[in-house]
């Protein structure tokens, strides 16, 4: 069966914080991380296994509703400045990439969100996800940002996420 044509989001934060120091806190990730903000997702974060070039993770995600619902997500390293989280799902799949690069000011991070579709399950996913999915991840990936700067102000209580 053919794929249906992926859907693709694209989004750029500037951060007053060094490219390393950005990394750093969205994946060096502890064991068993548990968000304590509520604007976090995913908002519990549990390491499943060591690869070669990252890890892979189980995610717990708030929903509508007061409901939660849980991913397996792999994290791959593809050198300094870039990483990806991709994310399979029945008949759909999430690749986010993530690119920091320096500024005169901190770093700018790019986030390309992509989302691909196959089998019958996957057509009839999308016509839910789509309408809702784009706004949905602008919305965590901002929350996101605005987390690290909030947790970065904080510093010398909370040197890193992965300590938190």
């Amino acid at each position: 069966m053919a794929m249906v044509e992926p859907e693709e989001l694209v989004l750029g934060f500037d951060v007053a914080a060094s490219p390393e120091r950005l990394e750093q806190w969205w994946t060096d990730l502890p064991e068993v991380y548990e968000a304590e903000d509520p604007r976090e997702q995913p908002h519990r974060i549990e390491r499943l296994a060591t690869t070669e070039d990252g890890a892979v993770y189980e995610t717990e995600w708030r929903g509508p509703m007061g409901l939660t619902f849980t991913l397996e997500e792999t994290l791959h390293d593809e050198g300094p400045g870039r990483w990806r989280f991709v994310v399979p799902g029945p008949g759909f799949e999430i690749v986010d990439r993530y690119e920091v690069t320096a500024t005169e000011t901190g770093a700018h991070l790019e986030i390309r969100s992509t989302i691909s579709y196959d089998h019958l399950p996957g057509k009839l996913a999308q016509r839910v996800m789509i309408p809702n999915w784009k706004q949905m991840f602008t919305e965590v990936f901002s929350d996101a940002v605005a987390v690290f700067e909030e947790h970065r102000a904080g510093e010398a209580a909370s040197p890193t996420r992965a300590s938190t």
